[in-house]
């Protein structure tokens, strides 16, 4: 049975994945702003960061998997 801060720490976790990709978002919607992007073609912005954070964070992922003592979203 997984102690209480082990369970905390899931939540808390995806917390900070959550902040962290969405901070990586931001980042690439104001660069795309800064280049005249998102003026032009908002949603094809919106998609093209969506995909960027979520390859990204995928292979986060697959890279902690490969870890020791690190299981990523995976394991």
């Amino acid at each position: 049975m997984p102690s209480l801060l082990t369970r905390f720490w899931r939540h808390f976790d995806w917390i900070l994945h959550a902040i962290e990709y969405g901070l990586l978002a931001w980042c690439g919607l104001m660069y795309l702003r800064d280049i005249g992007f998102c003026e032009r073609q908002a949603v094809v912005a919106y998609i093209i960061v969506l995909i960027f954070a979520g390859i990204v964070g995928g292979l986060n992922e697959l890279w902690q998997a490969q870890m020791p003592n690190k299981t990523g979203i995976l394991g």
